[in-house]
């Protein structure tokens, strides 16, 4: 038996003797789980039985939980697109967003106002962060995610033609934009945490 089931036979013990003290006053009926997504895969079905639910989170998304979780049999299942709000000519040397935290470079004459921002998306995607338009063609973030929009380079960064366009709807999660594995490595944290 693996120490991950053995706990799991002692917590479903300990439920039980719990639901036998508060009875007699009268909670009958109290529901309760085991498992969140990781402990749905992993432990086996009769444990599952035992008790009344399993909470999927990640899982559902298509997500994995915990770093080195098999996830090939599951697909991303959330999709977050905004609209391109603004394309506005710009200069190189100019500085884009809150704090001026970016300034352009050659190849970055032309920026996208996304609307979409920090209410959206974790905010330590400043600088870090792409989208991703119909086609697939991934455009950076530039300068700080602000409350509910972000700077964009709208530009092909190889050509520096102009690619975004007024009202265009691109994607922040999922295809064709980036998958939540992608953003949360840029940021160190869990993809569970971009979808929840």
């Amino acid at each position: 038996i693996s120490p991950s089931v053995r706990k799991a036979r002692n917590f479903i013990q300990h439920v039980s003797d719990v639901r036998a003290r508060i009875e007699p006053w009268g909670h009958h009926g109290t529901m309760a789980h085991i498992a969140a997504s990781a402990a749905s895969a992993r432990l086996p079905n009769d444990i599952h039985a035992q008790l009344d639910m399993d909470r999927v989170g990640a899982t559902l998304y298509g997500h994995r939980s915990h770093e080195g979780e098999d996830i090939t049999l599951l697909r991303e299942a959330m999709v977050v697109s905004a609209p391109v709000a603004t394309v506005i000519e710009r200069s190189v040397g100019d500085t884009v967003g809150y704090g001026s935290t970016h300034r352009l470079q050659n190849g970055e004459t032309h920026t996208a106002n996304l609307a979409a921002g920090w209410l959206h998306m974790p905010r330590s995607l400043s600088n870090r962060g792409f989208i991703a338009n119909r086609k697939g063609q991934r455009f950076r973030m530039l300068g700080a995610v602000s409350m509910n929009t972000t700077v964009l380079n709208a530009d092909d960064e190889a050509d520096g033609l102009n690619l975004l366009r007024d009202g265009e709807m691109v994607f922040l999660l999922g295809a064709p934009g980036p998958s939540a594995e992608e953003m949360a490595k840029l940021i160190d944290l869990p993809p569970s945490y971009l979808s929840l």
